[in-house]
């Protein structure tokens, strides 16, 4: 995203130009225009990476989220919590047994957990409860993982968080399933694809039954290596569905195997199967790090600046869940404006001799044939226009210049225009953007020769331009403009 986030205009682009094809009955809500809950975009300075079609996608994935999540809320990751099972058994010194200094700089987590566990004894289960009992609340990252409308929540985390947050935005309560508990497991696989059968999935256990959770390199083992169900299991779910992963970074050993041997057996080198949203300091490498999702794993990743905290992701999310709310508005609209054609077409009485006269004098129009159907949904304009960006002396062009005022956003103006000097533009032309745009069909009337486009975007994608007057298409993949900035064109 999946794929489905798509690229998604900011509500800060020119108001002149929102405007909406009439003849569809698509009109830009006014809550899309004001803080988009959940997904808003606001002026942020971070890196949004790809995102294209990812809400069309989200109806149809499940969720996996991750320890980065819970940190979000002050729950600890992984290694915050070996560092704290390392104080408790310092503080506890237990028959003069103390951690030794060289755990804390063990590169094997796994055996450090169990390692911790050894020492605390009986102290363990309580040691576990106690951490990740304390309802530390909710936030904007949880409230839109649960809003988005994705089949299942499945989590690696041992909090409640995602079912208080389920709650405080549901009317009906979150409904969990263990892994561990094969009756409730196998009753969620049978019902998986029920529409009103939603469930919250704890893989790796929950909190209030600290024997569930799965932490030390024994658990691990007993889990993944002795129980075969669990792998075949899981390895079925990455493979037969689509995946979008929110604060991991695939260092689960185990999980990452699994992915690794999805990837071998149903993957693609160029089409990735599972989105992930990652954040990366300022420093990182996205490249390599893409490499290494994509081809390792299968999975297309969605940067953002980490070093802000969650304040990226927020943002990022707060744009997908506007946007899938839009989508299924639009769609709603859309089918209410056929249906009312349908009705008004068979009250429509036939034209009289006259009438029938007068339409016969008219001088006969080229009509536009219509537009082939979407073969490439992360890109849904790609091919549909003809591939050429100047046909019958009209030419589509497009300039991209980082955004004076958001980080991270680019100013895309697009302009339609004859090179015909003796034969200026003229009529209306419209404007096919990427679906995640909350309005993807703008018809500007070309002013002095120039029919002239000005949004914000943050990545590349292909456009078509229909000339009404004209019966002309054009199509610019904006990837292959090289005057762009090349982070627009990889986004």
């Amino acid at each position: 995203m999946i794929p489905y986030c798509g690229v998604v205009e900011s509500p800060f682009s020119r108001a002149s130009n929102d405007r909406a094809d009439t003849t569809l009955g698509i009109r830009e809500s006014m809550e899309a225009r004001c803080l988009l809950v959940h997904f808003a975009f606001r002026p942020l300075k971070m890196r949004r990476r790809s995102t294209r079609s990812l809400r069309c996608f989200v109806p149809r994935a499940l969720a996996l989220v991750g320890a980065g999540v819970a940190r979000g809320l002050d729950y600890p990751d992984w290694q915050t919590l070996l560092d704290n099972m390392h104080r408790r058994v310092d503080s506890l010194a237990k028959r003069g047994q103390q951690a030794s200094k060289y755990l804390k700089r063990f590169d094997d987590p796994l055996w450090r957990a169990e390692e911790y566990r050894r020492l605390l004894g009986k102290e363990y289960f309580p040691f576990l409860t106690k951490t990740f009992e304390q309802d530390r609340g909710t936030n904007a990252v949880t409230k839109a993982i649960v809003k988005l409308p994705f089949r299942h929540i499945l989590t690696t985390n041992y909090d409640a968080s995602l079912e208080r947050a389920w709650n405080a935005e549901h009317t009906t309560p979150a409904q969990c399933v263990r892994w561990d508990k094969e009756d409730d497991l196998l009753e969620f696989l049978f019902r998986f694809h029920e529409p009103r059968y939603r469930r919250i999935v704890y893989v790796h256990g929950r909190w209030d039954a600290p024997e569930s959770i799965v932490l030390t390199d024994t658990d691990y083992t007993s889990r993944y290596v002795r129980t075969e169900g669990a792998s075949k299991r899981l390895f079925a779910l990455f493979a037969m569905q689509r995946f979008v992963f929110f604060g991991f970074s695939l260092a689960d050993p185990d999980l990452a195997a699994i992915m690794r041997e999805v990837n071998v057996a149903v993957g693609s080198k160029d089409k990735a199967r599972h989105f992930a949203f990652i954040g990366l300091g300022k420093r990182d490498d996205r490249e390599v790090h893409r490499s290494r999702m994509m081809l390792k794993f299968g999975i297309k990743p969605i940067f953002y600046d980490a070093s802000r905290g969650h304040q990226p992701l927020d943002t990022l999310l707060h744009a997908l869940l506007e946007s899938c709310r839009v989508t299924r508005g639009g769609a709603a609209k859309r089918a209410l404006t056929r249906k009312a054609a349908v009705a008004g077409a068979s009250r429509t009485p036939a034209p009289s001799v006259a009438g029938a006269k007068s339409i016969a004098r008219e001088k006969p129009r080229r009509a536009l044939s219509p537009l082939p159907s979407v073969t490439d949904h992360t890109d849904p304009q790609k091919g549909r226009f003809g591939g050429m960006s100047l046909r019958d002396r009209c030419e589509l062009t497009a300039e991209v210049t980082a955004s004076a005022h958001d980080d991270g956003w680019y100013d895309v103006r697009f302009r339609v225009r004859s090179i015909d000097a003796a034969r200026p533009l003229k009529g209306k032309v419209r404007f096919h953007l990427h679906d995640t745009f909350h309005t993807p069909k703008r018809v500007v009337t070309a002013k002095n020769g120039v029919a002239s486009l000005e949004l914000l975007a943050y990545g590349a994608f292909t456009v078509g331009a229909e000339l009404l007057d004209a019966k002309v298409r054009l199509e610019l993949d904006l990837a292959t403009l090289k005057s762009a900035p090349r982070e627009f064109r990889l986004n």
